[in-house]
């Protein structure tokens, strides 16, 4: 799963803020000291061909334009403005979305929700022969027949490094027979890798619950200072004093509003690297059996449920709105493309997504008739790859397009 920020360690820049000392008075650089500061706003968004504005920019950027609206967005509404106007598709395109699940109820994706047709729903049969049973809106292959789910999962070099450590950690090099050099060898590496993530995961929370706790004596200085209960950013900004604590206070929250950490935001961040070394890191916790497969088989395909939703849909959901969101409807944001039925496939869970489970997710999306396979998601380790890649050479045989993430 993707982290919750693109950027790398916020909580770095910020602790440095909390714990580290004021810059001497006259010293300090605000916002308008920077190089863009010498170009007025208007002048930066003319500079880049247009002149949109703010507005347009915080308004679903990504379907923007940068010639036409001075933003990097993919020209979406530029395109259907000039190159479709008065056109309708020439047909329904189906797009497989394998992910953390999707909310099949939402609103906005109304009427945007694969079906297939030759299933019955809850009949509790394979109505299709297709080797899914209730298979109606998509499959989950991460969870088990009796309805759970695998929310949390550990990441593959937790996985790796626990099916190593058994043989490995207390073996001496000069004992090991040449065939077992290399796996001894891959053991030291993922094990330096392993513990190296989980130093920097306890670090970050560390930071996190610092930040946590300095929020509210922060804001209570900058109450007392303004004599408000809430300031605004605006009131914040416009602080001139030369007193260390109020400074230090503006400094840390004008740095929280600008990367938009708000405690809610924050609070959510250290439950996540909180459940990242509960669950992610920990090579004790194993939560296959909930699905009830022979996880050492990787021929077995028909494992799973139906509910495509399961316990964290968000980031699935938020993809397939991406795509699908319904347009022009003046509900939240508007989708790509008018013409899509998104087929959900659940097999990515809150840590790394397993290969066995990616490669009958994709095996699954092709033989029921998905054009697009949409692949958010990626792990550092493969150790199935071999599984993945001949599902991809499957789906490539069909002529299905397949889209995956090449970073975040």
């Amino acid at each position: 799963m993707k982290p919750l920020f693109v950027i790398r360690n916020p909580f770095l820049v910020l602790l440095v803020l909390v714990v580290g000392a004021c810059a001497p008075a006259g010293a300090a650089r605000g916002p308008a000291d920077g190089p863009l500061a010498q170009r007025s706003t208007c002048e930066l968004f003319s500079a880049a061909g247009g002149a949109t504005g703010v507005a347009a920019a915080a308004a679903q950027w990504w379907l923007l334009d940068l010639e036409r609206d001075c933003v990097h967005g993919i020209s979406a509404e530029r395109a259907y403005r000039e190159l479709l106007a008065g056109r309708e598709p020439a047909r329904t395109v189906t797009v497989a979305i394998i992910d953390s699940g999707i909310d099949i109820e939402h609103e906005d994706l109304a009427g945007n929700i694969w079906v297939n047709e030759g299933e019955v729903p809850r009949t509790g049969r394979d109505d299709d022969g297709n080797g899914y049973v209730d298979d109606v809106s998509g499959w989950n292959f991460i969870g088990g027949p009796d309805g759970r789910h695998v929310h949390h999962d550990t990441y593959e070099v937790t996985r790796l490094y626990a099916s190593l450590r058994g043989r490995y950690a207390s073996a001496r090099p000069d004992t090991l027979a040449a065939a077992q050099r290399e796996e001894y060898e891959r053991f030291l590496a993922v094990q330096a890798d392993f513990e190296a993530r989980r130093a920097e995961t306890a670090q970050m929370l560390e930071q996190a619950r610092a930040i946590e706790a300095a929020i509210p004596r922060f804001a209570a200085i900058l109450s007392a200072h303004l004599g408000v209960d809430a300031p605004t950013a605006e009131q914040i900004a416009g602080i001139r004093t030369t007193r260390p604590e109020v400074r230090q206070a503006q400094q840390v929250m004008l740095q929280l509003i600008a990367l938009g950490l708000t405690p809610e935001v924050i609070a959510r961040q250290r439950e996540s690297l909180e459940g990242r070394l509960q669950y992610g890191l920990d090579p004790s916790f194993d939560p296959r059996p909930i699905v009830g497969d022979d996880y050492s088989d990787p021929r077995e395909r028909y494992y799973g449920n139906p509910d495509v939703r399961g316990p964290g849909a968000d980031h699935g959901t938020h993809v397939a709105g991406i795509v699908a969101a319904r347009r022009g409807n003046d509900l939240g944001m508007d989708g790509i493309a008018p013409a899509v039925r998104i087929m959900p496939i659940r097999a990515v869970p809150d840590g790394d997504e397993r290969d066995k489970d990616i490669a009958n997710a994709i095996r699954y999306a092709v033989d029921n008739g998905a054009q697009i396979i949409n692949m958010s998601f990626g792990k550092g380790y493969s150790p199935r790859k071999q599984m993945v890649d001949e599902a991809v050479r499957y789906a490539d045989s069909r002529g299905v397009l397949m889209v995956h993430a090449a970073g975040n």
